[in-house]
């Protein structure tokens, strides 16, 4: 995801739509707005996106202080694997 890919859509997998049902209202307005800015910039600079280490292959964008979405950028579509709390990062960080 980088500034010059143009973002032509965002799939939302059913693991997401789960996670996101979970959220209180105030949480699934935040995770709104944040998906709408992906679609104005791939790399929007309040949900801080960068890679997912060590193995590369995810992205994480900042919602909140504790939630984060779960990316997977291929070519001009991004699918929205999930949404997590910071915690639980690091499982997304070797691949699924």
């Amino acid at each position: 995801m980088t500034e010059r890919a143009a973002i032509e859509r965002l799939e939302l997998t059913a693991r997401f739509e789960r996670s996101f049902r979970r959220l209180d209202a105030r949480r699934q307005e935040q995770c709104e707005k944040a998906l709408e800015q992906l679609l104005v910039s791939p790399t929007p600079r309040g949900l801080r996106s960068k890679p997912i280490l060590p193995g590369k292959i995810y992205w994480e964008a900042r919602l909140n202080s504790g939630d984060r979405l779960i990316l997977l950028p291929e070519g001009s579509v991004v699918y929205v694997m999930d949404v997590v709390t910071h915690d639980e990062i690091e499982r997304w960080g070797h691949g699924r």
